[in-house]
């Protein structure tokens, strides 16, 4: 009898290990099915972002197509990646979508979808091109908030903002603090976006200091910052120092571009 009640003992012993074993060979399997799920749809994903990106038209139906893709990956459990969020993100601000791309940002954050600085960097740049300057800055505020460093194209964004909302005072007086406090090492695009300014409100002589600045140190002005200096020039008649700064740009081996050419052809005729 005890022999029979020791058999049975190990014969339960051995089911219930059995069954651990099937759980979790289930669990596994299970896990690999969502896996599978989640990789499948992500490149499911990816690929409809990158039709998107790559449409030849943009139209109505094309952000319809956006706009329910972007349902989609917010529905879709786990969620798919930041990076894909910004992705379409910045497709539909290459359809100049400023304001539904702003919807989505704001629906992102309720969801509690985590953003990234490259997120936030899309953001401001959406509410500076709507002429809305003042809330790129509290998204700044934002950025700081969260621990986060504003990366140059935060600052870049925010001056060319500034520019685009006709104060530019305050975008030369913002890049002056960044120079000044060595928060950042200015780029072309910066600097291109206060020499704009400037040569906007007809301070052409500062906008050509500030290229002569930007000659003699590591950043050095490209055709475009050459062409708008050229182009403020000639507008305010000073033709013989335009031609001089061109003479100068070609001398330092920059080629002159189709706009460069056209800005001469024009004032000549």
């Amino acid at each position: 009898m005890l022999v029979v009640s020791t058999r049975l003992k190990k014969i339960e012993s051995c089911c219930d290990h059995f069954k651990l074993i099937s759980s979790k060979i289930a669990c596994r399997m299970k896990c690999t099915r969502i896996g599978l799920r989640y990789y499948y749809s992500t490149s499911s994903f990816n690929q409809r972002i990158l039709l998107l990106k790559n449409a030849p038209k943009v139209d109505d139906a094309l952000q319809d197509d956006a706009l329910q893709l972007f349902d989609e990956m917010l529905q879709r459990q786990p969620p798919p990646s930041i990076f894909q969020f910004t992705q379409l993100m910045s497709v539909i601000v290459k359809m100049k979508q400023y304001s539904t791309a702003l919807k989505l940002f704001k629906q992102m954050r309720l969801m509690d979808v985590p953003v990234s600085i490259l997120t936030m960097n899309i953001s401001i740049n959406c509410y500076c091109r709507l002429n809305q300057v003042a809330y790129g800055f509290a998204l700044l505020a934002t950025l700081f908030k969260r621990g986060y460093s504003p990366s140059l194209a935060t600052y870049s964004t925010l001056i060319n903002g500034l520019v685009l909302a006709d104060r530019v005072f305050e975008a030369v007086e913002l890049f002056k603090k960044l120079l000044r406090e060595k928060v950042c090492e200015p780029d072309q695009v910066m600097y291109g976006s206060v020499i704009n300014g400037l040569c906007k409100v007809g301070h052409t002589s500062k906008a050509l200091e500030l290229l002569t600045f930007m000659e003699s140190g590591s950043c050095k002005p490209c055709v475009e910052q050459y062409s708008v200096v050229i182009d403020s020039l000639c507008k305010d008649r000073m033709v013989d120092h335009a031609l001089e700064l061109f003479t100068k740009m070609t001398g330092k081996g920059v080629l002159a571009d189709v706009i460069t050419l056209q800005l001469f052809d024009s004032w000549s005729m």
